[in-house]
């Protein structure tokens, strides 16, 4: 049985205030969560977010996520 999403529009969101460190150490890397409904234990939802490197970011290696 499939969840039925409410529908979203687009709207204007805050592109500075809002974003957090992305937790793993990275320095440079932030994330802001725009909608999260994830269930990881079960394995199902949605997680929308935005994710910010600052100048002169660069990434060692690739992000996985066991979902």
């Amino acid at each position: 049985m499939t969840t039925q999403l409410p529908n979203m529009f687009f709207h204007q969101i805050d592109a500075e205030g809002g974003f957090e460190p992305l937790g793993d150490g990275a320095p440079g890397i932030s994330i802001k969560i725009l909608s999260n409904s994830l269930d990881t234990e079960n394995k199902t939802g949605n997680h929308t977010k935005l994710l910010r490197l600052g100048r002169g970011t660069t990434t060692l290696e690739t992000h996985d996520h066991p979902y």
